[in-house]
């Protein structure tokens, strides 16, 4: 948008303008008018970031765990399916973000107590169990054809879902979360204190 000044002097010279009441009368409805407009491109942007996949069923997962009462003495993998409602927390082991949230994740059980959320590794890694706090080893599964990746669309990590129980995508947020909105969202879902232990370690 571009403001008409009138002919005259450019912006910032020398002209006569309204003064007194007059002015700070103009100033503020050219106040409000740009609010307006900040206002209306944050509601936009808030809707075209939403994803698509949120309030659509999510497809039947398989999980490879990788945790170490089911991986065993190698390579053998105990499978389980995701029974919501809960979170998938998908992750590069490299990712130094990853590693903040999940020991956010790490302080929010250490609180508020529950089975921990599904936290899925990115192929292409060798995996480093070390990387993962102890709190979350439970629940380790390894992505490695990227089939779980393809799912959740996941192109940035951390990326976290939330499933309701009626197995529907509640919420999905790329980057990093504190420990109060993965409490509000887990809440929001119905994920309680004890959530269903498939697939736990015993």
């Amino acid at each position: 948008m571009t403001l008409d000044l009138g002919p005259g002097a450019p912006f910032g010279g020398p002209r006569a303008g309204p003064s007194g009441p007059r002015r700070l009368a103009a100033l503020a409805a050219l106040a409000a008018f740009c609010g307006l407009g900040v206002l209306t491109w944050l509601r936009v942007g808030a809707v075209a970031a939403r994803h698509p996949m949120v309030g659509l069923g999510l497809p039947e997962i398989e999980l490879a765990s990788a945790a170490p009462c089911a991986s065993g003495a190698g390579d053998a993998r105990s499978r389980f399916a995701f029974e919501p409602p809960g979170a998938l927390i998908y992750i590069s082991n490299s990712c130094p973000h990853c590693r903040a949230q999940l020991r956010v994740w790490s302080g929010l059980l250490a609180d508020r107590g529950g089975a921990p959320p599904w936290v899925v590794v990115a192929p292409g890694e060798s995996f480093d169990s070390t990387v993962i706090p102890a709190r979350l080893r439970r629940r380790v599964a390894l992505d490695h054809d990227a089939r779980i990746a393809r799912v959740l669309d996941a192109r940035r990590v951390p990326l976290t879902v939330y499933v309701d129980r009626h197995r529907r995508v509640a919420a999905r947020a790329e980057g990093r979360q504190s420990g109060a909105e993965i409490a509000r969202l887990l809440s929001a879902i119905g994920a309680g204190p004890t959530p269903s232990r498939t697939g736990d370690c015993p």
